[in-house]
């Protein structure tokens, strides 16, 4: 991250953010998913059968967008759309156990991840 004695600390904020991004995006590359994309994976595995309009609610996205999305993850066979048997015009997002399994190594990634940083920074201290 390039840094000058003049940047504004949202500016740095800013740099820090599309660092972290891009680190994050390199870490999950040879997964074939985005971040933006496990965000998604991981609030349909908080609650398994989620419909689409709570998950514009929960990450904050369009509905057009969360249906790209889903439609994407779908192809990659980690959801199914499945019907609502509480709400006939809705359907429910679910996780397969391909997802599932995704979902588990990636969470387990980012803890270890975020327990070496700790470490790192406790080491600092």
């Amino acid at each position: 991250m390039t840094t000058c004695h003049h940047d504004s600390l949202s500016r740095r904020i800013y740099l820090t953010s599309q660092s972290i991004r891009h680190f994050v995006d390199q870490l999950l590359k040879p997964f074939d998913i985005t971040m933006e994309q496990f965000h998604i994976l991981r609030n349909i595995e908080r609650q398994n059968g989620r419909t689409q309009s709570e998950l514009c609610t929960l990450v904050g996205k369009s509905p057009a967008n969360i249906t790209r999305i889903l439609d994407r993850l779908e192809k990659k066979k980690l959801l199914v759309r499945r019907d609502n048997p509480s709400d006939r015009r809705s359907l429910l997002v679910v996780l397969t156990d391909e997802g599932e399994k995704l979902v588990s190594e990636m969470s387990h990634l980012f803890f270890r991840l975020s327990r070496s940083l700790s470490e790192k920074n406790a080491l600092r201290l």
